[in-house]
């Protein structure tokens, strides 16, 4: 199922730096899969009371259930999901691919125009999704980042418990403002009881968002339709790309963006060639456990938008169109699907 988050107000997802008298700026990231897990599973929790504690977790990282990821959403004329856009996708709407220069001995990502290309900023329709998976790109695919939301920033100054402002406690906060008929749409796996629709606290400051609960969306339905083709396409060439739709924790301690082949020998391949990887700024991240009332450890993932290019032999046996990638996969993170390059 989908549940679909409409905010009432600006949202803030603070970046994991300091925010005190010294450092007085609170900017925001784009919302983690833990903090809108959190929010899931503390509206199960305020319904149904201690006798849901397994099922959520309480007191541990993840819970009993999956939530399988989260995306942007956009209704215009229809409902549709935005992911994050690959970052093999250029600005002028180009693919990047890796070509093997054998004289020198390395391997190189260009597209049409060369090695010096730029990343669309912005994000993609889960329709467009599926037409990049078999290998190709639409211009009416792609949405430009600012007509989801925009940053805005809010000032304001720190009062004492006798509502007397504090001297030099000057502050601003930086804050997501969604565009009409967007938001955010979390996909957590069939079975979990959830109200038809209600309210949730989200993010920093636990701002209210509106929430419905809908069946898994047309467009969904049709990338499991099609993936017998795409699997296919992939078997025959011996090509697999992988997209993170969601940030993954791939790393035991620090960052790593070396991919697991463990799990993807689980998946059917038996040896790989090569791979190659295309990539932005590490995602980090830390929060606060309201448990042992402390901070919880410095996180870092591979962002979403990210892609592996892999060269392998074997054959890819998975019946589902995605994979999960890393830790903390049950909160959302390492959601991955496969394609064609």
């Amino acid at each position: 199922m989908i549940l679909v988050m409409k905010p009432y107000d600006s949202l803030l997802f603070r970046e994991p730096r300091p925010f005190d008298v010294n450092n007085h700026v609170a900017r925001t990231i784009l919302p983690l899969p833990q903090t809108l897990a959190g929010a899931v599973r503390s509206a199960i929790y305020v319904k149904y009371g201690s006798k849901v504690k397994d099922l959520i977790g309480f007191g541990k990282e993840e819970p009993e259930f999956e939530i399988l990821g989260h995306f942007f959403y956009r209704y215009d004329g229809k409902f549709e999901l935005l992911v994050e856009s690959p970052h093999d996708v250029t600005q002028n709407l180009g693919l990047v691919k890796p070509h093997r220069i054998d004289k020198l001995g390395i391997t190189i990502l260009m597209d049409s125009e060369g090695i010096k290309f730029r990343p669309f900023n912005g994000f993609l329709k889960f329709s467009g999704l599926i037409d990049y998976l078999q290998g190709r790109i639409a211009e009416d695919s792609v949405v430009e980042r600012q007509k989801i939301f925009k940053k805005e920033r809010r000032v304001g100054i720190a009062l004492t418990k006798a509502k007397v402002t504090k001297e030099e406690h000057f502050y601003q906060v930086e804050m997501l403002r969604f565009s009409d008929d967007c938001g955010i749409a979390v996909w957590v796996e069939d079975g979990v009881d959830f109200d038809d629709e209600g309210i949730l606290g989200v993010g920093g400051e636990r701002r209210f968002v509106k929430f419905e609960k809908r069946e898994e969306p047309e467009c969904i339905t049709n990338l499991r339709s099609k993936w017998k083709k795409i699997r296919d396409k992939i078997n025959e060439t011996g090509r697999l790309k992988i997209y993170l739709a969601t940030p993954a924790i791939l790393g035991a301690k620090g960052y790593s963006s070396k991919l697991d082949y463990d799990l993807l020998g689980d998946i059917g391949i038996e040896r790989v060639r090569s791979v190659n990887f295309i990539g932005g700024k590490p995602v980090i991240f830390s929060g606060w456990d309201f448990v042992t009332r402390k901070p919880k450890p410095t996180r870092y993932a591979v962002p979403a938008g990210s892609v592996y290019f892999v060269e392998f032999e074997g054959e890819v046996k998975l019946d589902m169109p995605y994979l999960k990638l890393g830790k903390l996969t049950k909160l959302g993170y390492g959601l991955c699907f496969m394609g064609v390059w």
